[in-house]
């Protein structure tokens, strides 16, 4: 039976002095109640008898921990709301707070987290947790943004999550005289919306301020100082399905004829736009807005190039490298933040290979930053899988020279998941998509290019790329993941989801999680049951805390050949990686 509570709301108080009657202490309290996700009548999910309050303090290796019984919860104000009391919270310095429930102590089936926030003297806040089953995909439909793909979303370090652009109108359409024929087409509109995720509540606020300019297809990067860059992409492009033998088909992205959005970039600043005065006292979740160039902060700023279905890699020095792309797939570029004169592109290099739907991922530490770039599909023997863009400079990217266990024309893949692994010490690659297998023959061969077709299917196109060896072993993979997304976690770990699973682009909720160790060459499967409820690919992906992360927009595809449809996927989802059930 459920109970009517509300939803778990943290109020938090920082009293300006002693004299005020109508607190009992001068350093900031808690107030907690709760409730399920998306509940409209706030009750405590079934099953949740007991409750643990950790709070996570500045230099502290364990958090304090208050535990409850739900029974035994009382409501201290008279409002008609139990809450849980914690007392005594500093002043200036970030704290985090986590919710754990379940049916006892140390069986913990439901989580919810706040901050880290920064708490001041005087302050009056309120803070709805939401707790988030630990079992299944929470699906977030309420108050979502409209549906969309080839957006982006990306984890501020406040644990807000930024969402931006994506094309959001797919319109059936004639297609352009160079597609093939039979070919179904679609035009795509994108987006110039931003919204910020909160994940303590599981809402999403629109941003007050519109993007500079509508983009799908861009790339996102958070830089060391908090803000994002938003790089490249298009207002307007057309999808284009091409029909194969075996109900099989292709999929390619045609740029409109905006060409100064792919060649721009601007800025997200997360603290922009703030409320005047925050009379619920939230904390202002939806605060933040877009700046464009150094010299002119209200027009997006330009770049070397158009660049649409690029990849990027941000390095902790505060400088992104963009590699490849359309219109500039044999090239890279560095932005840097600290460029002399202010932000912007310092200087472009060419690529060894052209890669116009790559993957990249930032490696090593130090004097040993490097950014390895996988994919594009354009590989015509295994040297061409990845480069490595190294320096302190503009030096060129060079080719990785990966050696390889076996003869890899599998890894021949088109917009591959490539994410930092083992903290740096190597890169995990990802997907199916894009190789190509001669007529009729299932195993992929770099010269069927020229006379086949992509192969139909395989799971198994993985590797890690591990830097002391410049070895590129295969890592397991059960399930196909073509044009899927992914997130590194809180505990660097890796978590992968969705995707096409053939050629007929059926599409799947099916989720794979690495661990951050790598054994024997390559990174291992962390066993989950777990799948997302929507099936959806060219979604976007955002680790959240505690192990969670966000599952953002997306497409499905349905009709025959000559009569494709394309469906937007609605609902975001919440869900978690495998973790220890017990207190942490």
């Amino acid at each position: 039976m459920r109970r009517a509570l509300l939803p778990v709301l943290f109020a938090l108080f920082a009293v300006p002095s002693a004299s005020c009657s109508s607190v009992e202490t001068t350093s900031p309290h808690v107030r907690v109640v709760w409730g399920a996700l998306g509940e409209p009548s706030a009750t405590i999910p079934d099953g949740v008898e007991s409750l643990l309050l950790l709070v996570y303090l500045p230099d502290s290796v364990q958090p304090e921990d208050s535990a409850f019984t739900v029974a035994s919860l009382e409501d201290a104000d008279g409002n008609g709301r139990p809450e849980i009391v914690r007392p005594d919270l500093p002043v200036g310095v970030p704290i985090r707070m986590v919710l754990l429930g379940g049916p006892r102590e140390d069986d913990w089936t439901h989580v919810g987290a706040v901050g880290p926030l920064v708490l001041s003297q005087g302050e009056r806040r309120y803070i709805d947790i939401r707790m988030y089953s630990l079992d299944e995909a929470n699906v977030l439909a309420a108050g979502a943004p409209s549906p969309r793909f080839l957006s982006t979303a990306t984890a501020l370090p406040d644990a807000r999550v930024l969402v931006a652009g994506g094309f959001d109108r797919a319109s059936a359409t004639s297609c352009p005289a160079l597609a093939p024929p039979g070919s179904s087409c679609f035009e795509l509109t994108a987006s110039d919306e931003g919204y910020i995720f909160e994940p303590a509540t599981g809402r999403f606020h629109p941003l007050r301020s519109r993007m500079l300019a509508a983009r799908g297809g861009h790339t996102a990067s958070l830089l060391p100082d908090g803000r994002v860059l938003i790089a490249g992409g298009a207002s307007q492009a057309v999808l284009v399905i091409t029909e194969g033998d075996a109900g099989h088909a292709d999929l390619a992205l045609i740029a409109g004829s905006d060409t100064t959005t792919p060649s721009s970039y601007e800025l997200f600043e997360p603290n922009a736009n703030p409320e005047e005065e925050d009379l619920d006292a939230d904390g202002d979740p939806g605060r933040g807005g877009f700046i464009g160039a150094a010299s002119d902060p209200g027009r997006p700023g330009p770049l070397d190039a158009g660049r649409l279905l690029h990849a990027a890699a941000a390095l902790s020095d505060g400088r992104v490298v963009l590699t490849g792309g359309l219109y500039a797939a044999r090239s890279f570029t560095v932005w840097d933040v600290d460029r002399p004169g202010g932000y912007g592109v310092l200087g472009t290099g060419p690529l060894p290979v052209a890669r116009p739907a790559p993957g990249a991922a930032a490696l090593g530490t130090g004097s040993a930053l490097r950014v390895f770039v996988a994919g594009g599909g354009e590989a015509t023997r295994d040297e061409d899988l990845a480069d490595i863009w190294l320096g302190e400079g503009l030096e060129e990217a060079t080719s990785a020279n990966i050696a390889t266990s076996t003869g890899a024309p599998q890894w021949n893949l088109v917009r591959p998941i490539v994410e930092t692994a083992a903290n740096g010490r190597g890169a995990f690659v990802l997907g199916w998509y894009g190789p190509w297998c001669a007529p009729g023959l299932p195993d992929p061969d770099y010269g069927a290019a020229h006379v086949g077709e992509r192969c139909a299917y395989a799971p198994n196109r993985a590797f890690t790329f591990e830097v002391a060896t410049n070895r590129a072993t295969a890592s397991p993979s059960m399930r196909p993941h073509g044009l899927a997304a992914a997130a590194r976690l809180d505990d660097g770990s890796i978590i992968v989801a969705g995707g096409l699973s053939d050629l007929s682009l059926e599409t799947n909720g099916l989720i794979d999680v690495y661990g951050n160790t790598i054994s024997s060459g390559s990174l291992q499967l962390v066993p989950t049951t777990l799948s997302l409820r929507q099936r959806r690919a060219l979604h976007a992906m955002a680790a959240l805390p505690e192990g969670g992360a966000l599952a953002f927009g997306g497409v499905t595809f349905g009709g025959t050949a000559g009569a494709r449809t394309v469906a937007l996927v609605a609902a975001p989802e919440v869900v978690f990686a495998p973790r220890r059930r017990g207190r942490p």
